[in-house]
């Protein structure tokens, strides 16, 4: 992944703040739509530990909810709607990745998915847009979002990615 280098600081043997740990997160995902989640943090419980900085470490393979009782920041990168190098996803695909009863359709026939998770997030670069099942909202650099485990799909039909970081929460079940 260009373009993040993750720096995490917290104490040294003399209980001095300094760099813990210095490079690229090393956990990803492509989703069917070929959008790439990096997850950057991924905190177990909260609150959390200030003497324990790496106690959430991310490694491994990236789970597709947050923790139960904590959160997660990822940084999303959707890529272009170039026909040749992302192929429309369909409903098969998305309940495969996501489970059946969490997928659906938007009003223009798009195939919709949802997690039981919160995204709190924010554009930093390109637009995008946030397809739900009534409408689509276009979304730019600097623009600010709340996904509350809502049915969506994403469409990017400009020249660019678009590049987005998200606090991810676990959403009460019921």
């Amino acid at each position: 992944m260009t373009g993040t280098r993750r720096v995490v600081v917290g104490y040294d043997a003399q209980g001095r703040s300094a760099v813990v740990a210095d490079g690229v997160p090393a956990v990803s995902v492509t989703r069917p739509n070929g959008a790439t989640a990096h997850e950057i943090w991924r905190q177990e419980s909260l609150p959390a530990d200030p003497a324990s900085p790496l106690g959430s470490e991310v490694s491994g393979t990236m789970l597709p909810m947050p923790p139960p009782r904590g959160i997660s920041i990822r940084r999303f990168t959707l890529p272009t709607d170039d026909a040749a190098a992302v192929p429309r996803v369909s409903e098969q695909d998305l309940q495969r990745a996501f489970g059946a009863g969490n997928v659906g359709t938007s009003s223009s026939g798009r195939a919709l998915a949802r997690t039981a998770s919160m995204y709190v997030a924010v554009v930093v670069s390109g637009r995008a847009y946030l397809v739900l099942e009534s409408s689509e909202v276009l979304l730019e650099a600097g623009d600010c979002f709340v996904l509350p485990g809502a049915l969506h799909a994403w469409r990017n039909p400009f020249a660019e990615s678009a590049v987005m970081f998200a606090t991810v929460y676990p959403l009460a079940e019921g």
